[in-house]
């Protein structure tokens, strides 16, 4: 089926394409149906396809993976065979016992004539450790991803039902070309990134927390502000042993969760038990920074961020492995090498926004730096100011109504000293971070490009931008005397949705 043909309300499945084998075959994936690229063209460009065995479909310029219709054509098995294409003239052609040579012998890692003995498999698990995405460190060793995957113990899931999650919204006849970067769905709040010619990435719009299929989300946050001691004074510190206390009992009762959960449909109740994925995050800390006397974005406060994840992480990671000698481990480490330390859980950390929880607990929100010390949030059914409790604490402490130097808001963050922060406790999430870098109205194109670029360089799993005012009403905005914006009357104009730019 060609575009032009599809009709408003047409369902579609996500198709995904993936190596048939090593002779450089393309097979199409969308769930229980798998099947290889250039019969799928011959059967649309002829209306029929080939009657395999006595007939094969032959790459006219020896290319298995250009599957234009030119340059496909349907061959006899003879005809193809005479083009040194052996097929079912090989005498081991379905032979496979102890008639042919290579039954039975180990093609498996290093016996593969293709094994890279020169990569440090420690060496891989140290860079994946670090929270650097497969790709990353495929371009960093010169190999290509799945190398990296398949060294780290992973294996291709089994096909699963196709899933029909699109619909057509609209057709239209474009009259001249247009590059496509990326897309939406916003029904669905998924969206697509072009990575290449051929490939996409399909995803959702929670950047924090990248799931299988029917994966689910099991987080919870911790409000970090409340673990600094002697707060805006010289002796502030952070109680790391209380919030190593607290981590390791949040981690057991989100682990308590995953089994007390109701969901609503069975594939979701049983990935969620075969990962055991959870997600703890944290809160408040520009709060946290703020009584301990730091600007957010200062190399002091990416410090601060990455000592803050790494003793969340590390005591998570602990409890997960003790509480997976008592109770036992994710299913999902079943099939990981034995050199793997495998617990109770898939995934521990994570770090979500906490837009409303943070709202509700009275701080700062995820790991982002205040947008305003008072602000305007607008909400489904009208809008609301909010002040920052921290301001009050400081002046009610300090006696002080003028702020100090390090209270800064969103808009006083340099965009690389946003990305710094973001980076310092990437390291120590195995999930992934939300994080908004806010920008200047004036911003352009390019300065995002290359706010994408150095976070690619930074090792990040993903990067929001939002310019201001670059939506008629917009989630959050500076209060202020003179802009009396109305309130809404539609959902459509309720601001931002989720993942929007």
């Amino acid at each position: 089926m060609q575009a032009i043909d599809l009709r408003p309300g047409d369902s579609l499945a996500s198709v995904y394409r993936t190596r048939a084998n090593q002779k450089g075959y393309l097979r199409l994936t969308n769930g229980k149906d798998t099947p290889l690229e250039h019969h799928l063209v011959i059967s649309w460009n002829l209306g029929r396809r080939p009657n395999y065995p006595f007939e094969h479909v032959h790459h006219l310029n020896g290319q298995k993976d250009n599957n234009l219709p030119e340059n496909l054509k349907i061959m006899t098995a003879e005809a193809h065979n005479a083009s040194k294409m052996l097929g079912i003239l090989n005498s081991m052609y379905k032979v496979w016992d102890e008639r042919n040579p290579l039954y039975g012998l180990d093609f498996s890692g290093p016996n593969n004539g293709r094994y890279r003995k020169d990569l440090d498999d420690q060496e891989i698990r140290q860079l994946r450790n670090q929270g650097l995405p497969y790709r990353t460190i495929a371009d960093k060793l010169e190999c290509s991803k799945y190398t990296v995957m398949k060294r780290l113990g992973w294996h291709r899931p089994d096909n699963r039902e196709a899933v029909v999650n699109h619909k057509v919204a609209k057709v239209e006849m474009l009259t001249e070309r247009e590059d496509v970067y990326n897309g939406t769905v916003d029904d669905t709040h998924r969206y697509f990134i072009c990575c290449g010619n051929d490939d996409a990435i399909l995803s959702a719009n929670c950047g924090e927390l990248p799931l299988v299929p029917y994966g689910s989300c099991t987080l919870a946050s911790i409000n970090v502000s409340k673990f600094v001691t002697n707060p805006w004074t010289d002796k502030a510190d952070v109680n790391w042993g209380q919030l190593a206390h607290v981590t390791r009992h949040l981690m057991r009762f989100l682990d308590n969760i995953i089994d007390l959960n109701h969901c609503p449909l069975p594939e979701i109740k049983e990935t969620a038990l075969r990962t055991r994925q959870i997600g703890i995050g944290v809160m408040g800390f520009a709060d946290l920074l703020l009584k301990l006397g730091l600007r957010y974005g200062s190399p002091e406060s990416a410090t601060m961020a990455g000592q803050i994840m790494a003793y969340i992480y590390g005591d998570a990671n602990q409890a997960s492995i003790e509480l997976g000698r008592q109770k036992g481990f994710a299913p999902t480490y079943e099939a990981a090498p034995e050199d793997v330390q495998k617990r109770r859980n898939g995934a521990l950390v994570t770090c979500a926004p906490t837009g409303t929880l943070s709202l509700l607990a009275g701080s700062s929100s995820g790991i982002e730096p205040h947008f305003a010390f008072e602000y305007r949030k607008r909400l489904m059914d009208g809008e609301i100011t909010v002040k920052a409790p921290i301001v009050e604490e400081y002046q009610a402490v300090s006696g002080n109504a003028e702020l100090p130097d390090y209270f800064v808001t969103a808009h006083e963050v340099s965009p690389d000293e946003h990305l710094a922060v973001q980076a310092a406790f990437q390291q120590y999430v195995d999930a992934a971070v939300s994080k908004t870098i806010n920008l200047p109205n004036n911003a352009t194109k390019e300065d995002i490009w290359n706010l994408i670029l150095k976070a690619h360089e930074l090792g990040l799993k993903g990067l929001t931008v939002y310019r201001d005012g670059s939506r008629k009403f917009q989630a959050l905005s500076k209060k202020s005397k003179q802009d009396n914006l109305p309130v809404p009357k539609s959902k459509q104009e309720n601001g931002l949705s989720r993942g929007s730019i």
